[in-house]
């Protein structure tokens, strides 16, 4: 087989960082605290799902940080409370899909920002970028006062755990030394002295 394919000159690769959303578009911000990382990646996999190809979540931000989810079998949603996390800007849900907000998470992100419920979710630090575009809108799981909400256990500022003390061994009390007699030239001298004592002393033989 040959194939002709036609020599495009004029063409070039995409710009990758212009199709990528702007600082100044973003309107709603999630700070997800250190103290809710392990506890948002732990519950992800217990939230309702009937969809094994896209997963669907919904992070709402609306007065409370709540990542929700339902299925067929189960019409009132079972939601996350994030309650370490903290919500910037305006209030807004998006519908996404779990597998890369988990993602993000264990890539080390610790902010997601939003621009609008159908443009991409967007990360960043000073190294790396990350985005993934959310699902329909219209699918988002709304609140539901029959939840069943699974809560984060708060942590308060400036509380750490507790060290452990290491175990010493107890030290026994040693016994003093005992001088050994030196049987030496020290031992000559001390005797001289005492022959010294007994002849300086009035009445000595």
């Amino acid at each position: 087989w040959t194939f002709h394919l036609h020599i495009d000159k004029a063409g070039r690769f995409p710009r990758t960082d212009e199709n990528l959303p702007r600082q100044e578009s973003m309107v709603t911000r999630l700070h997800i605290a250190d103290a809710d990382r392990r506890f948002l990646l732990q519950s992800l996999r217990t939230l309702p799902c009937d969809d094994e190809v896209y997963r669907p979540v919904t992070v709402d931000l609306n007065g409370t940080v709540a990542v929700r989810a339902a299925n067929e079998d189960q019409p009132e949603p079972t939601e996350i409370l994030l309650r370490n996390s903290q919500r910037e800007g305006e209030p807004t849900r998006v519908n996404m899909n779990r597998a890369y907000l988990a993602r993000a998470i264990e890539m080390g992100f610790t902010e997601l920002q939003i621009s609008d419920p159908q443009a991409p979710v967007f990360c960043f630090d000073e190294k790396r970028k990350y985005l993934w575009a959310p699902l329909d809108p219209d699918s988002a799981v709304k609140p539901h006062e029959n939840a069943t909400r699974i809560e984060s256990p708060v942590r308060l500022p400036g509380r750490t755990s507790p060290r452990r003390r290491r175990r010493t061994k107890p030290t026994m009390p040693q016994s003093p030394k005992q001088e050994k007699p030196d049987t030496a030239g020290n031992g000559r001298a001390a005797t001289t002295a005492r022959r010294t004592q007994q002849e300086n002393t009035p009445g000595a033989l």
